[in-house]
């Protein structure tokens, strides 16, 4: 007599052949679920992690703008001169926000 598994699909000489299938079947079935589940929370929590950043950067970003009105307002100009490529986003904003304003 033959046995069938509804779980994997195939048929199997003998009851104990199909429920260690089954059982390998489904284990393997519940691995991959954790290991998603697994990608999904390390995803989110490393999105969460950018999203901080870049709340952080905001507001770094708005306290710099606040302190140059400041300084400009007082001073009516203000000079920087840097060689590193990080600077060059802040000096195009304060640029555009003066051009435009």
């Amino acid at each position: 007599m033959k046995y069938y598994s509804q779980i994997t699909h195939r048929m199997y000489d003998t009851p104990e052949e199909c429920k260690k299938a089954e059982d390998e079947a489904q284990a393997l079935e519940l691995k991959k679920k954790l290991e998603t589940e697994q990608k999904t929370a390390d995803r989110k929590a490393a999105a969460d992690e950018v999203e901080k950043a870049r709340k952080a950067m905001i507001e770094a970003q708005k306290a710099y703008k606040k302190e140059l009105s400041n300084f400009m307002s007082k001073y009516k100009s203000y000079h920087f001169s840097s060689s590193k490529l990080e600077d060059v986003p802040f000096m195009f904003d304060d640029l555009l926000d003066y051009i435009f304003a």
